[in-house]
């Protein structure tokens, strides 16, 4: 099979592993399964818009992955129902011709699918320069704020269904996948509020469908930390200590340059500030209250076997200062060679919290292994060189 990355394009998968489209409940359900009754571990693929490793397939597993669909219902005038294959920036752009939109969407240039922003845990953009106004997680709070209802299946192939009032519900956002495959979200939904934020809503969609992640021979990493308001000060200082250090290799995108310590003309870093609302997830960021993602992106080469090695020591390094410095990392999105695991990132509670909920759907040890499952190598991933 083909050997495929992620955004980081830092490890490629094996070539020894078998891949299936599933498009329907009973066609994940069966795949499944069959994964059992065969003791074969499965990985499920989205939109593969992650920097850590657990979309990518490793040697004798199973693939699957779904067929993109952008098909929306509304529930009623507040909430849509959504297929999880669907990619933000497609239903974002058919939502503004019924005169709506989702309140929170990513702030990258490509669209993660519904299912792999709730897998991430998503946070919304914020403007650099411009009004906090619709579309923002400092007015609306993280992704998890919008989402109502989530149908998923299990490591057993059975249906289960998630609301807030579940006791799996909070766990599903930033779960990378660990919990089971999700099929189908219940969004939330608000007005357009004006012609003149349709129009530049359309604009900015159009710009950011992008369907298909495709390697690169540039890519753009990042890292960010969440910190409280009281911890924003030394988030910064130990990012621009990071900076400093490695700013041989770590060169900051442009557009994403509105934050922080000023070096060579501009700020080193962005940040989303994200408003707490009725909960925050415990595997995004534990405490319940309003918090900054603050960070640095990149450009970089891509493919070059010594830079790579620099890149992980540089991500090792600043996932060290900043977990010894009781800051929390965006775990769920990057984690750039493995440089630290759950037990170092996540309190005693909630790691018994989420084993317990891996083991009660049945996907320890066979659905995307290599986050939670603590003991686990990551023998199969093959570095890019």
């Amino acid at each position: 099979m083909k050997r495929l990355t992620n955004y980081s394009q830092f490890y490629f998968s094996s070539d020894e592993y078998d891949s299936y489209t599933v498009n329907t409940y009973s066609q994940i359900s069966q795949q499944i399964k069959m994964a059992r009754a065969s003791e074969r571990k499965v990985r499920y693929i989205g939109s593969s818009h992650s920097l850590s490793k657990c979309n990518i397939p490793r040697k004798d597993e199973i693939l699957l992955r779904s067929d993109t669909c952008n098909e929306f219902v509304f529930v009623d005038q507040s909430t849509i129902r959504v297929q999880a294959s669907a990619k933000l920036w497609n239903i974002q752009l058919s939502l503004s011709k019924y005169g709506y939109e989702l309140p929170v969407i990513n702030g990258g240039q490509a669209s993660p699918t519904v299912g792999g922003f709730i897998s991430a845990g998503g946070i919304g953009k914020t403007e650099p320069g411009q009004e906090m106004r619709y579309g923002r997680s400092c007015v609306h709070g993280g992704f998890w704020e919008q989402v109502t209802r989530i149908r998923y299946i299990d490591g057993n192939g059975m249906l289960k269904v998630a609301t807030p009032s579940t006791s799996d519900f909070h766990l599903l956002f930033g779960s990378q996948g660990q919990f089971g495959i999700f099929i189908e979200a219940d969004l939330k939904v608000i007005p357009v509020n004006s012609a003149t934020d349709e129009k530049l809503l359309i604009e900015q969609t159009l710009y950011k469908n992008v369907s298909t992640y495709t390697p690169d021979d540039q890519r753009t990493l990042w890292v960010t930390l969440f910190s409280s308001p009281k911890q924003l000060k030394q988030a910064w200082s130990i990012l621009e200590n990071w900076y400093l250090t490695y700013e041989r290799i770590i060169k900051p995108v442009d557009n994403a340059r509105w934050a922080g310590p000023v070096h060579k003309g501009a700020p080193i870093g962005f940040i989303y500030d994200i408003n707490y609302k009725t909960f925050n997830p415990p595997l995004v960021y534990s405490d319940q209250e309003s918090f900054h993602a603050l960070g640095i992106a990149y450009l970089i080469e891509t493919g070059d076997y010594c830079l790579n090695k620099q890149i992980a020591e540089a991500m090792k390094r600043i996932y060290s200062d900043a977990l010894s410095n009781s800051l929390s990392i965006y775990s769920s999105v990057e984690n750039i060679a493995s440089s630290y695991k759950a037990i170092d990132r996540y309190s005693p509670k909630i790691i018994a919290e989420a084993l317990n909920l891996r083991k009660e759907n049945n996907c320890h040890n066979f659905l995307n292994v290599g986050w939670l499952d603590i003991y686990e190598s990551n023998s199969g991933i093959v570095a890019n060189h």
